[in-house]
């Protein structure tokens, strides 16, 4: 009766398995050469790093909805293009339903720059490293965005912050390091006049002018976020909790 349970038991573990294995593997369509323009939905990936002298315009342009970016490991450089260049690394408005993930991005005004509109966007940004950005690592203008797990560094001078978040409302930023960030760490804003719910959870910032903020009719919460070397740790918004 034991081996029978046993073997039962195993049978169970492998049809179990088995979805979850088809669900990981995905085909991707690469991205060749930059600039890239991506004009139809689907899953796009990098394959090799890029290295590019561009003074404006952007390296990745999305233009449709419903877009996974996996960078794959890879990085996206513009460091040549020093501290004046006017490009943005990856760039799209009017699109939601975008996630950008997995890889490096430096040397741009904006590493990221979203402007999906005033519905939720179904945007999330996760597993970047962005660093030597001069305006900010991410940016957008929308509602309901997702940005979690990454590392932004050496971000300014820019004007509001490492991580600009801008619209109606609703966003999530959740568990990011930002270091040294001159013009500030985390910023909600709102649009025009208000910006409410959102949240800042698990955070933690380092050499920054300005920690955490609520500027312009922005509303939210933040709780679990840790400074260090802030000059003004946290502004705007309500404190929630166990925050130092």
């Amino acid at each position: 009766m034991r081996n029978v349970i046993s073997a039962l038991l195993s049978s169970a573990v492998i049809a179990l398995a088995v979805p979850s294995l088809r669900a990981e593997t995905n085909t991707c369509k690469p991205v060749t050469s930059l600039p890239f323009v991506i004009s139809n939905s689907g899953i796009y990936c990098l394959t090799r790093d890029f290295s590019v002298n561009m003074p404006d315009g952007q390296a990745i342009s999305i233009n449709a909805s419903h877009v996974v970016l996996d960078l794959n490991g890879h990085r996206i450089g513009n460091l040549s293009a020093g501290p004046t260049t006017q490009a943005d690394g990856i760039y799209s408005t009017g699109h939601i339903n975008l996630n950008i993930k997995n890889g490096t991005i430096r040397g741009f005004r904006n590493a990221i720059s979203l402007i999906p509109g005033d519905d939720d966007s179904g945007i999330v940004i996760e597993d970047l490293r962005l660093d030597r950005n001069v305006e900010a690592g991410v940016l957008v203008l929308g509602k309901g965005a997702i940005v979690r797990n990454n590392q932004i560094l050496e971000t300014g001078p820019g004007r509001f912050g490492a991580i600009v978040m801008s619209g109606p409302g609703g966003h999530r930023v959740i568990n990011n390091d930002i270091m040294t960030a001159p013009s500030g760490g985390i910023t909600f804003t709102g649009n025009p006049d208000i910006g409410e719910d959102n949240l800042a959870v698990n955070n933690r910032i380092s050499e920054a002018s300005s920690g955490i903020s609520y500027l312009f009719g922005a509303t939210g919460k933040y709780r679990d976020n840790l400074t260090t070397s802030v000059v003004t740790p946290y502004s705007g918004g309500t404190d929630a909790g166990n925050n130092n």
